[in-house]
């Protein structure tokens, strides 16, 4: 895969697990960067406006770097998340637009190096769905990953952070009560979150040989 590289070099980067990024990117757009505005799902990664919420309140490097661009290189003092509504928006949307390969006048319709900057914003995002659910598996049981989970089902429940949300993990741990593995979890999901259990289906499906 011509993306490959960039994959590898990102995800080290960002301590995550390559074969993990690149079955994301096979499940969110078959590796096609184009976007979808009428969906809201940009980039190799499908990233949304949750997305990009994310990594500009997990990511405060990212967050700073985008904050710059967008007013004049001044860096911004104020947390992404205390700033008011009107402007976090605008910046959601300079985000998505950052990863839009949409190129009419390019081969094929697509920036192939728009593409590998979404795979670039793509870790920047799966690592801070890491710090987010490292922070709600606290809140929600009073322990920390490695007392509960194996690195393999830790991943699972960072992947269902990343498509389902913050709301439906907590929702799901709280209910299991004393969750000690992926599969105790994954049947606590509510209905309206059904999607985040599945989604790790999916994600599987592409690792497994």
């Amino acid at each position: 895969n011509q993306y490959d590289p960039t994959i590898l070099t990102y995800s080290r980067s960002n301590a995550l697990p390559p074969k993990v990024v690149k079955a994301v990117i096979a499940v969110e757009s078959q590796f096609w960067p184009a976007a979808n505005w009428t969906r809201g799902e940009i980039g190799l990664g499908q990233m949304t406006g949750y997305g990009a919420d994310l990594v500009l309140m997990w990511r405060p490097d990212y967050y700073q770097s985008i904050c710059r661009q967008a007013f004049g290189g001044k860096s911004c003092s104020t947390q992404y998340q205390f700033l008011d509504s009107s402007t976090q928006l605008f910046l959601r949307g300079l985000v998505l637009k950052e990863i839009d390969a949409t190129c009419p006048s390019c081969a094929g319709g697509v920036d192939l190096e728009k593409g590998k900057q979404a795979i670039q914003v793509l870790t920047e995002t799966l690592n801070a769905s890491c710090l987010q659910s490292t922070r709600v598996i606290y809140l929600a049981t009073g322990k920390s990953p490695a007392a509960l989970l194996s690195f393999e089902d830790y991943w699972r429940l960072v992947l269902a952070n990343y498509h389902a949300g913050a709301g439906c993990v907590y929702q799901a741990l709280r209910k299991t009560g004393n969750p000690n593995s992926w599969n105790s979890i994954a049947v606590n999901f509510s209905s309206g979150c059904a999607s985040g259990a599945e989604y790790i289906r999916r994600i599987e499906g592409q690792i497994k040989p």
